[in-house]
């Protein structure tokens, strides 16, 4: 017996890697300086944005929001608490905001910022579990690691 298949040939358009490496080295190279020009204030920083201490204008950085190549002010804390890379909390007018990477919004409306550490656990996250017949929604909890 002959078993014949037909190739399907997947294709994209190519990336001129040198375009991509110095767009990413520009822009990496934009935040490091924005970062020590303003180092006695710096208190964390992620691949798109610098949060730092105090209201005063930010050294060597263009504010605008929609200029190209400047900064957005996308917000004014009064208090922070930064646990590690893509999880921290802002107070944003008298009211703490959450930014935790897999940490659903159910669950950042139960937090309190005591209960905000590395190793706390949520409860309130709802999960997909496969059951006979489909699938079904099972309340789990999420916990804040160290990496």
């Amino acid at each position: 017996e002959v078993l014949k298949r037909k190739a399907i040939k997947e294709g994209k358009e190519s990336v001129y890697v040198p375009v991509a490496a110095f767009t990413t080295a520009y822009a990496r190279r934009e935040l490091i300086t924005a970062a020590q020009s303003n180092y006695e204030r710096w208190l964390y920083m992620d691949t798109d944005s610098l949060h730092l201490l105090g209201d005063e204008e930010a050294k060597n950085i263009k504010i605008d929001d929609t200029a190209l190549g400047a900064w957005k002010m996308e917000s004014k804390w009064s208090e922070a608490k930064f646990l590690r890379q893509k999880t921290y909390a802002e107070k944003i007018d008298n009211e703490w905001n959450y930014k935790c990477a897999g940490l659903p919004q159910e669950c950042k409306e139960k937090l309190n910022i005591e209960d905000f550490y590395i190793g706390a656990v949520i409860p309130g996250k709802l999960m997909s579990k496969q059951v006979k017949g489909g699938t079904k929604l099972v309340e789990t909890t999420f916990e804040i690691k160290k990496i």
